[in-house]
C-alpha cells in the first residue's frame, strides 16, 4: 500500500511539472487507456473516452476484468483483503460510467464515475459440506477453500492532470475520494479492508492511466 502511495503522488507531481512546461498540444478525440497500478490487485482494465462538442468535457465507459488464478499452497498479496495471507484466487467483472471536465483545458480536471464490480473470492477455512447417504443428510466439517461472491457499487469524485505527451501517447494521474456499498448479502469480515470487496464507506482514489490518443 504504501508503496502503491508513493508511486501514485511521485507520478501525479510529475504530470504537474511537464504540463506547466510544455507547450499545449491539440487536444485529441478520443483517448483509449488502462490503469497498470490496478494489476496489483488483479484487475485487468480498459477504458475509451470522448470529448463532446466543447472539448472541455468528456465521457467514458470503461471494462474491468478481475484474475488471480489459485495457486498450489500459495495466496495473493492485495489491497483487498485484511487477512493478507487468506485470499487464494479472483475472478470478476466491472464497468464504469465517467465524466470529466477540464478547467483548464489540457491541464487540470475533476472527474466522476459510477463503478460496478461482480467478484467471486476463494479463500482457505472451515465450512460445512452437504453430503447424502442412505436417503439421509450429513454434513462434513473441513478445512478447504471456500467461495465468496460480492457485487459492490461504487462513486468517484477526483481531480487530476493528463495531457499528450509524446505524439500519440497519454499520460494521466488522479486523486480524490469515493464511496463504496457491498450490494450482496455476505459481509466476511476479511473483505472489510478500506479497497475490500465487502467494504462500506468512504475511501481515498488516487492511481495513474497511461493509454493511447486518436481522433485529432
Amino acid at each position: 500500500m504504501n508503496k502503491l502511495l508513493i508511486i501514485t503522488v511521485s507520478l501525479f507531481l510529475a504530470g504537474i511539472g511537464i504540463k506547466m512546461h510544455a507547450t499545449e498540444p491539440q487536444f485529441p478525440r478520443y483517448i483509449l487507456s488502462t490503469k497498470p497500478l490496478l494489476l496489483f490487485d488483479g484487475e485487468y482494465k480498459l477504458s475509451i473516452e470522448r470529448a463532446l462538442n466543447n472539448p472541455q468535457h468528456w465521457v467514458g465507459i470503461g471494462l474491468s476484468a478481475f484474475y488471480l488464478p489459485e495457486r498450489d499452497n500459495k495466496t495473493w498479496d492485495t489491497r483487498n483483503t485484511i487477512n493478507h495471507d487468506n485470499l487464494r484466487s479472483l475472478k470478476g467483472f466491472g464497468a464504469d460510467l465517467t465524466y470529466k471536465y477540464y478547467v483548464v483545458r489540457n491541464i487540470i480536471y475533476v472527474g466522476a464515475d459510477l463503478f460496478y464490480g461482480h467478484y467471486k473470492t476463494g479463500r482457505k477455512s472451515y465450512s460445512f459440506t452437504e453430503y447424502k447417504e442412505d436417503g439421509l443428510v450429513f454434513y462434513n466439517y473441513n478445512y478447504g477453500i471456500v467461495n465468496d461472491k460480492f457485487n459492490k457499487l461504487a462513486g468517484n469524485l477526483y481531480f487530476g492532470v493528463g495531457t499528450p505527451i509524446a505524439n500519440r501517447i497519454f499520460v494521466e494521474t488522479y486523486i480524490g475520494v469515493g464511496r463504496s456499498g457491498n450490494l450482496s448479502s455476505n459481509n466476511n469480515s476479511l473483505f472489510d479492508s478500506i479497497f475490500g470487496f465487502g467494504y462500506n464507506g468512504f475511501y481515498p482514489v488516487m492511481g495513474a492511466r497511461i493509454g493511447v490518443t486518436f481522433g485529432r
